[in-house]
């Protein structure tokens, strides 16, 4: 059967793309391909799933591209690139960590909720990185030996334009790489101009870090590496460089894992350089939801550290009422703010505000300027948390009812015991099906069935989330020793 015929025969849904995908990038070898030594497939099959979905309509037009060139540096973040700068590494240390930027502030400390917790555990022995960041890092930070990227980051944007002017790619490299562009469009329907131009990107973002990213390993020496999200280009592109030197990374789970997140599913069964050698996870659900080159003995359930420290602090704080008055909490996300923002007004004008008030958490990208942004908050009965001071977990802990789409956020609410609902905005089951259909949550479409579902005081059946979070003090880390 030809490539066109399986074109048509197939429905647009997203597990139907999905599972094409798969079986595509198998059927090609397209892990194997190689540009110049470089494996190129790994470190861009997030953005061209991506794409495909937009491109399908089933996609969010928010989906970002991070090889980009030299993106604006605030100058606070500059400076502590330069002073803090990876050349200034100067002790060798045993665990290299890549932070992220969700952070808490704890006794004047900004600490890393999900990487901190290693520089506790190997007193002494970490060396911490913070990547480039879109806003202000949050100083001081929780670990003391920590450097900061952006000065890397303005360099190696500075040779990528230097390398896009001087590097040319040969006859040969085009007709390898139109193979593979003229196969995906027939499937996919994406332009193969896009792609060619997308696999050449991924190797001068490789090429134009590459120097740089290695000084950090040669500096530090470390004899592992711990950071989270493989599947972004950064992260991506340090994990190569560090297997390609013997250096086994473990993965720390951040976030979500669905069976259908395009980061850490494949059919591809051999060894990927760029994918991690071990993860750590929050409990044995998440196995299931992994289908990775990776030997199940490296799937390790570890929990999570921050988590289980909040529900025992937050167990001991009484939830505040106002008159009986129950708490909706609204979870924002960058890629879907409209669509949660509407909700939340519509919500809020369906329903008592004597019996129940509505709060909209918003993502940290999206605290700045919001009213100039989302003016359509103004006055209106929704209560805008604006203070990014006040920690998730203590917004958990003053909650009746959580409702999210895709975020990490509403498995979290779960472990704090919360009523739980999943609003079925577009995108949403590539990362979180597993949620309504195990009953942890009820999916929703519309504020009139939240309501509804409200007043029939529908719940799930499912209480118990061992499964899904290690309880404290279950995993020794001294495993990684």
């Amino acid at each position: 059967m030809c490539l066109e015929m399986k074109r048509i025969k197939m429905n647009n849904t997203i597990e139907d793309i999905f599972n094409r995908f798969l079986d595509f990038e198998e059927e090609h070898k397209l892990f194997e391909k190689e540009i110049r030594g470089f494996t190129f497939w790994s470190h861009i099959r997030f953005d061209v799933y991506k794409t495909i979905l937009i491109q399908t309509g089933l996609g969010s037009e928010n989906a970002n591209n991070q090889l980009s060139t030299v993106k604006k540096i605030s100058t606070k973040n500059l400076w502590l690139g330069i002073v803090k700068s990876p050349l200034f590494i100067l002790k060798k240390k045993k665990y290299l960590i890549v932070n992220s930027v969700r952070r808490n502030l704890e006794r004047g400390k900004y600490k890393c909720i999900y990487t901190d917790f290693l520089t506790d555990v190997f007193d002494g022995e970490t060396q911490s990185i913070e990547m480039r960041n879109s806003s202000a890092y949050q100083t001081p930070a929780y670990s003391e030996n920590i450097k900061y990227t952006d000065g890397f980051e303005l360099l190696a944007g500075v040779y990528l334009r230097l390398l896009q002017k001087t590097t040319k790619i040969t006859e040969s490299e085009i007709k390898d790489l139109k193979k593979i562009c003229d196969n995906i469009p027939l499937e996919f329907g994406i332009n193969s101009s896009y792609l060619l131009n997308r696999f050449f990107d991924a190797y001068l973002f490789y090429k134009s870090r590459k120097p740089f990213y290695n000084l950090i390993l040669n500096r530090g020496k470390p004899r592992k590496l711990f950071l989270m999200s493989s599947y972004t280009h950064l992260n991506h592109l340090l994990i190569y460089l560090a297997q390609k030197k013997g250096i086994e990374v473990v993965e720390l789970q951040h976030g979500t894992m669905g069976k259908m997140h395009i980061g850490y599913n494949t059919k591809y069964k051999k060894h990927v350089m760029g994918m991690p050698d071990k993860m750590l996870l929050f409990g044995e659900f998440w196995k299931n939801n992994i289908s990775l080159p990776i030997p199940k003995q490296n799937l390790i359930v570890g929990g999570f550290n921050q988590l289980n420290q909040d529900l025992e602090k937050y167990s001991t704080i009484s939830r505040k009422e106002k008159d009986g008055t129950k708490t909706i909490l609204i979870l924002s996300q960058w890629t879907i703010s409209k669509e949660i923002i509407d909700f939340s007004i519509d919500l809020a004008d369906k329903l008592s505000s004597k019996d129940y008030q509505i709060k909209l958490r918003f993502h940290p990208s999206e605290y700045k300027d919001w009213q100039k942004n989302f003016p359509q908050l103004i006055k209106t009965k929704v209560i805008v948390n604006d203070n990014p001071k006040i920690g998730l977990y203590e917004n958990f802990s003053e909650a009746d009812i959580v409702v999210g789409c895709y975020s990490t956020a509403l498995y979290e609410a779960i472990a704090f015991k919360k009523r739980t609902f999943i609003l079925a905005v577009k995108g949403f089951e590539n990362y979180i099906s597993d949620l309504y259909e195990n009953n942890f949550a009820i999916k929703i479409e519309s504020p009139k069935e939240l309501v509804d579902a409200l007043e029939k005081e529908a719940r799930t059946t499912t209480t118990s989330t061992k499964e899904m979070w290690l309880p404290k003090g279950e995993f020794n880390y001294k495993y990684f020793e």
